[in-house]
Parts: C-alpha cells; structure tokens; sequence
C-alpha cells in the first residue's frame, strides 16, 4: 500500500493534465489516509461546491479553511489537488 503522500502526489499529477470543466479528477485521500467522500468528480464540481463543502475537504486535507472567500478557498483547493485555477 503507498503512502498518503504517494497517493496524493501521483493523483495531483494526474489532475494536472485536466484541461477539461468535465474531465475525471482523481481524488486525494485524507489526513488517515482514506479515500475523501465527497470529493468533487469534476473540475466543474468544485465551482458548484458550497462554503460547508469546501471547508470540509480543505480540512480533510489538513488544509486552513478559516479564512479567505469562498472563491479563494476553491482556488487553495484547485492548487492542492493539482488544477490549474482556470480548470
């Protein structure tokens, strides 16, 4: 079994060659190393994604979720997973 960073890192760049609002995203898993419900199938999914949703799985992700605009957050989460922000 790899890894969560493994796991993490070989899913971010998948997600990195995304070009596509429809294309498959290939979820991270969490803090435990489990598959993150929830997470957003598409790009597109991510801009539907609502304030309780994107706190959720940047905290899944040990990421800060206090602070900043929604649209800010869905950027921080774009980055992480390996998106680029206009994905």
């Amino acid at each position: 079994m790899f890894l969560r960073s493994e796991t993490n890192n070989l899913s971010r760049i998948r997600n990195a060659k995304i070009y596509e609002a429809t294309a498959h995203l290939e979820p991270l898993r969490d803090l435990h190393n489990i598959p993150i419900p929830g997470f957003p199938r598409t790009p597109r999914e991510i801009t539907e994604l609502g304030e309780g949703d994107i706190n959720r799985l940047l905290a899944a992700l040990g990421l800060p979720w206090e602070e900043g605009s929604l649209v800010d957050k869905k950027d921080r989460f774009r980055i992480y997973i390996g998106l680029s922000v206009l994905a």
